[in-house]
């Protein structure tokens, strides 16, 4: 929602103001609601800002345009954050970014450094955050701290092994079936009915992947700019040895609005000089 709303209120910059901006804003609350439940979109609006660029090109526009998402985006959210400052004493949206910082990304470039199974390794990282709590009577927001620090500590003197990690994950994200949600729906891992659905679930991600791509690639459309920055925002903020095919979620439905697209320019294509396209909407930038 907060991808299609920006749309339709800019493909007409000689609206009033106040309309537009409603638009945005309202796009830019769906955004901070979706951010409640899934915390790694807090800041996709940024990502998001250089195409109201793109679409306006009127440094007026664009600011107020800007502005409006970005308040929007990040003030219910903020509050949100004072909100569990004041009952907790954790000035944070959510402890699930340190909990994965720590025990998924700082344990996987631990376990291979040691040549050791990573659920050793997070088993170790727990009792050692278990006990130093209990040595050094640390609160909850000190804990998190802890977390934090000893694990970027790690992730910053090992880059490469962070790379590939997120490279891992990424593909993971991207391309992983659902195995152990099929499994878990059927009730057993050994069964044709699992291996169809994987099936079925690689085609369809394949035929998704592939009209969106032809739209990125044969579109001039500024849209495929939003969609992309949506992607790899998501991609770079999710991408880690904890992400697994649950994790692409909140990208499916731009893939498949990119997808869409794509199959209305195959469609056009195949149709090429017949009447039967005088319906469709003409592209424009």
């Amino acid at each position: 929602a907060t991808v299609i709303l920006i749309v339709p209120c800019l493909d007409h910059p000689s609206k009033a103001n106040g309309r537009r901006n409603l638009y945005i804003s309202l796009s830019g609350f769906i955004s901070a609601l979706n951010t409640i439940i899934r915390p790694i979109g807090l800041f996709v609006a940024v990502a998001q800002v250089p195409y109201l660029w793109l679409k306006v090109r009127s440094r007026k526009v664009f600011i107020q345009a800007a502005v409006a998402l970005l308040v929007s985006s990040l003030l219910f959210p903020a509050l949100w954050i004072v909100r569990n400052g004041i009952a907790t004493g954790a000035y944070t949206l959510s402890d699930i970014g340190s909990v994965n910082l720590y025990f998924y990304r700082a344990a996987a470039v631990i376990a291979e450094l040691e040549n050791r199974p990573f659920s050793e390794v997070q088993k170790e990282l727990r009792e050692e955050i278990k006990t130093a709590t209990l040595r050094q009577r640390l609160s909850p927001p000190q804990t998190l701290h802890l977390m934090n620090r000893n694990a970027t500590a790690i992730l910053l003197d090992h880059p490469f092994l962070v790379l590939k990690h997120a490279t891992i994950g990424a593909l993971h994200m991207l391309l992983g079936p659902g195995k152990a949600v099929f499994e878990q729906l059927v009730g057993t891992s050994d069964s044709k009915v699992v291996l169809c659905l994987i099936g079925w679930s690689w085609l369809h991600l394949a035929l998704v992947y592939m009209l969106a791509a032809r739209y990125v690639f044969t579109s001039k459309q500024n849209e495929r700019w939003l969609f992309l920055a949506t992607i790899v925002y998501f991609c770079l903020l999710s991408a880690g040895p904890e992400a697994y095919s649950r994790f692409r979620a909140p990208l499916m439905p731009v893939f498949c609005v990119m997808a869409g697209m794509g199959g209305l320019r195959l469609s056009r294509r195949g149709h090429a000089g017949g009447n039967s396209i005088s319906h469709l909407p003409r592209e424009e930038t």
